[in-house]
């Protein structure tokens, strides 16, 4: 014990118990005394020796966002981080309670918990990090990079601004213009061109109608014949009515449209096998994403789970993305069954082998995946 009081802390030792029977010792430090440490709390001093002081924090016993962040505070400040504790915690709660802790711990120790997590390397670290932000952040970073450099990353950028719900396209763009101080129109326009630009720009504008879920049967037929009579109906595809469709109407309007094509269409076609057949490119890319992710969103999401881990190799950010953006449990067993039906094999089990020699990154993506 006389080893443990020698620790570097300079601290008042007051009302602080210890799980040893034979020591019903209490003290207590605060938080603040450990700020500045390199590491930053006294974790691993005390590990050294084998066994860990609990730090007594009235309000961490009753609120539990403190308390995870308490935890992420200790489990940080070792010698080596105790990847255990930050997977159990970054894993079970949900990313707005995430978003709660990383502000306790910035209160509790004046440091945000993206750069404790971003001051390590690799992909475990990668995808704590992106854990702890916000989603339109992660995404608005994504999205610049794609843009960077000679040309374009296609599919990221349909990925990011295709298919999506109104409300997250518009956080997205402002995210954009607020970290780059530039309107993501703007890059669109100097990147994209053609009927591929016309369709970002008009995603971008956000006027998608309300999916109140009632579907109008007449609307949807005369959409049809409009879309049939701007692609099979004529010598030469009209891509602007397609672009008018696909961004501007309701979701379930669109799957309604999806389903009934074929059976209205003169020659029994799918919607995806016309747009294949008057379209090519990035704009036939284009189209092709956002009737993918809108008439089964589950199979679309298990369509870029496969992108970014059935090749070789592996597409670490677009895997994070996928990670920290669908964690509703329901979303994720039909993602699960979809992946399973596509390929034949086990999403668990794919993401296992393609994480074999990373067993910190597996365990927290297995746990995402699994709570």
């Amino acid at each position: 014990m006389a080893r443990i009081l020698q620790s570097p802390i300079n601290a008042t030792f007051n009302h602080v118990s210890t799980d040893i029977p034979q020591l019903q010792l209490q003290f207590q430090f605060p938080i603040s005394h450990m700020e500045f440490l390199e590491p930053y709390d006294c974790c691993g001093y005390f590990d050294y020796f084998g066994w860990l002081p609990r730090i007594v924090d009235d309000e961490s016993e009753r609120d539990p966002i403190a308390r995870d962040a308490t935890r992420l505070i200790r489990a940080l400040g070792g010698i080596t981080p105790r990847t255990s504790v930050i997977t159990e915690v970054l894993s079970r709660n949900s990313h707005s309670d995430l978003l709660l802790i990383q502000e306790k711990f910035y209160e509790k120790t004046k440091r945000h918990l993206t750069e404790a997590f971003a001051s390590h390397k690799g992909a475990y670290w990668s995808l704590a990090k992106a854990l702890v932000t916000p989603l339109e952040n992660v995404e608005a970073v994504a999205l610049h990079k794609a843009f960077e450099g000679w040309g374009f990353d296609l599919p990221t950028i349909c990925e990011l601004l295709l298919g999506r719900p109104t409300e997250d396209v518009v956080k997205l763009r402002t995210t954009y213009n607020n970290l780059y101080g530039r309107d993501i129109m703007a890059d669109v326009k100097d990147e994209a061109g053609g009927n591929f630009e016309n369709i970002l720009l008009a995603s971008l504008e956000g006027k998608r109608g309300p999916d109140t879920g009632v579907v109008n049967q007449a609307a949807v037929d005369d959409d049809i014949e409009l879309l049939y009579a701007a692609s099979e109906g004529r010598f030469g595809a009209d891509p602007e009515m397609f672009i008018e469709v696909l961004t501007l109407r309701s979701e379930s309007h669109l799957r309604k449209l999806f389903a009934d094509y074929p059976l209205k269409s003169k020659n029994k076609t799918d919607i995806i096998s016309v747009m294949k057949s008057e379209f090519m490119g990035k704009f036939e890319t284009a189209c092709v994403t956002v009737t993918q992710a809108i008439d089964d969103h589950p199979h679309y999401v298990a369509l870029l789970y496969q992108r970014a881990i059935g090749g070789w190799g592996r597409h670490d950010d677009l895997l994070i993305r996928l990670a920290v953006r669908y964690r509703d449990p329901a979303l994720r067993a039909k993602v699960k069954q979809a992946y399973q039906k596509y390929t034949g094999d086990s999403l668990m089990d794919r993401l296992a082998s393609k994480t074999t020699h990373e067993w910190e990154f597996k365990r927290l993506l297995l746990a995402l995946l699994s709570h």
